[in-house]
């Protein structure tokens, strides 16, 4: 006499509740998933667009930092050392700043 191997039976209250518990098993790991996949888009396009603004502003300070060092560098070459051992030997063939003091203050004498 062969045995007939059957799959043990399960009670009713055990076959209800085991596909909703498996369907809801995996509804939960698919939430988790595009939930997880959504936040770590919205947090890399956040941290991309403040990466964006800060080398905006980093780059605006350095320009308005060069800015100023031009500036500076202008008037440095523009004048004369007209003043202690720096001083020139002879005057210059014109015989007056006019024309320096033009170029740094930007208005004629």
């Amino acid at each position: 006499m062969a045995k007939r191997l059957t799959m043990p039976t399960l009670r009713i209250r055990t076959q209800i509740i085991l596909p909703f518990l498996l369907l809801m098993l995996i509804l939960g790991i698919i939430g988790t998933y595009l939930t997880t996949s959504l936040v770590a888009t919205s947090l890399e396009r956040r941290i991309a667009d403040q990466l964006v603004h800060a080398e905006d502003a980093a780059l605006d300070s350095a320009v308005k930092l060069q800015g100023r060092q031009v500036a500076a560098i202008r008037l440095i070459a523009n004048t004369e050392a007209s003043i202690g051992p720096f001083a020139p030997a002879t005057p210059p063939p014109s015989g007056n700043f006019s024309s320096h003091s033009r170029s740094i203050t930007g208005s004629a004498p």
